[in-house]
């Protein structure tokens, strides 16, 4: 079994840097020639592995942006998050002794990913500098799944599209929507005449426009949203 006494130190240095590219991000991943630690670049739209793969490998992203994805009840899906740059999958799983991985990682950008497998991996555990870095992964996975758990118990479905239409349009905009209104509509636990009745209350509101019959959010839209977002954080802080 390799040895992997400095696998936490290098994994810090790795979360400090950043790169231009994923290639960029490949090639000095490959050239610190650590024995079992596989460099990998995953493209755009390809997956990392989908929900009930076994789970052989961790894998670590190392640049770029990942959707995680889950899947419904109904056999929808939709992008629960995304996550951009250094971010440990298959944590909980593994700690947990799950064989199967719970949810889908797609590669929203061209990204660079870090595979390790799972023996080796809970073998160099003890090293402090790993733990660490292991521990604040499952720390931040632990404070968003509670998060998500809390605003499905305080947050109406209309006032989580809401939030969710904020998030994503703190880019750049115009933003054309690509999530399609049946994901959006398994996301929210709602039917599709339902979702259409509140997409179509906050394009009267000026907080949503159609292209083309898509959803599209403007410059305009966003502060109409900031606003609808505000009043809700405002309710959740009472």
């Amino acid at each position: 079994m390799p040895n992997y006494v400095d696998l936490g130190a290098r994994l810090l240095a790795l979360r400090k840097m950043t790169f231009p590219s994923a290639d960029k991000a490949l090639s000095y991943c490959r050239s610190l020639g650590v024995p079992g630690l596989r460099a990998k670049k995953v493209a755009h739209g390809r997956l990392f592995y989908e929900v009930g793969d076994e789970i052989r490998t961790v894998h670590i992203l190392i640049h770029g942006i990942s959707n995680v994805i889950v899947h419904s009840f109904d056999g929808t899906t939709f992008t629960l998050y995304e996550n951009d740059g250094f971010t440990m999958y298959g944590l909980s799983e593994t700690f947990s002794g799950d064989t199967r991985f719970g949810a889908t990682i797609r590669a929203k950008t061209d990204c660079c990913v870090l595979e390790i497998a799972v023996a080796p991996f809970l073998a160099a555990v003890h090293d402090v500098v790993l733990a660490n870095i292991v521990i604040g992964s499952l720390a931040q996975q632990l404070y968003f799944n509670l998060e998500t758990s809390s605003r499905k118990v305080l947050v109406s479905k209309e006032e989580s599209l809401v939030v969710y239409l904020y998030q994503h349009s703190r880019g750049a905009l115009p933003l054309r929507l690509r999530t399609t209104r049946p994901a959006l509509a398994g996301m929210l636990g709602i039917n599709l005449r339902t979702l259409y009745r509140y997409t179509d209350k906050l394009v009267a509101a000026g907080a949503l426009s159609l292209d083309r019959g898509k959803p599209c959010i403007t410059q305009e839209n966003h502060i109409q949203l900031e606003k609808l977002y505000q009043q809700i954080m405002k309710k959740l802080a009472k």
